[in-house]
């Protein structure tokens, strides 16, 4: 197939995503939306471990809406790349690598992320607490700023070096 005669096959498939893209952002907001009314309302019935709840609903529906958001960004690439002509070996490595690309640095930035949160909202705080093997660790605001800077600082660090990696393949 000449990937670069189907314009009219990729104009199809572009006004489809855009389509499923938009009712996946409205989907993954109205959930969003709904677990923080849930969370509201267990807050104020005293309702224990909310934020745990919170914490696991949120985190999930927040890494799909960033990549529904970053969808159409890698998909105008994708097309670049296809209009451009991409028959030969070098193309389609070119092609693969920067879905890998994506794929990773979209796993890495989620696992960051959740485990920042994780810090930040003290989910996380039995666990390290257990580790360290001093109780109430998690409780000083400082140990808690500390892991949340270093968490975004490794995340960031682990994005460039899976960016290297993927660029020496």
């Amino acid at each position: 197939m000449d990937l670069a005669r189907s314009g009219a096959l990729m104009a199809v498939l572009s006004e489809v995503m855009q389509w499923a893209g938009g009712l996946a952002a409205i989907y993954f907001t109205v959930a969003l939306v709904m677990s923080l009314a849930q969370a509201h309302v267990g807050a104020i019935s005293g309702r224990v471990g909310v934020m745990a709840e919170l914490y696991e609903r949120a985190i999930p529906v927040i890494v799909c809406l960033a990549v529904v958001a970053s969808a159409a960004a890698l998909g105008n690439a994708i097309s670049q790349l296809m209009a451009t002509g991409v028959q030969d070996a070098v193309g389609i490595v070119a092609l693969w690598r920067s879905l890998a690309e994506f794929v990773v640095e979209a796993v890495i930035l989620s696992v960051g992320a959740s485990l920042a949160v994780g810090f930040a909202s003290g989910v996380l705080g039995a666990q390290l607490s257990l580790l360290s093997g001093q109780p109430g660790t998690m409780a000083a605001l400082t140990t808690r700023l500390l892991l949340v800077t270093l968490t975004g600082v490794l995340t960031l660090l682990a994005v460039r070096l899976a960016g290297l990696a993927i660029a020496l393949i």
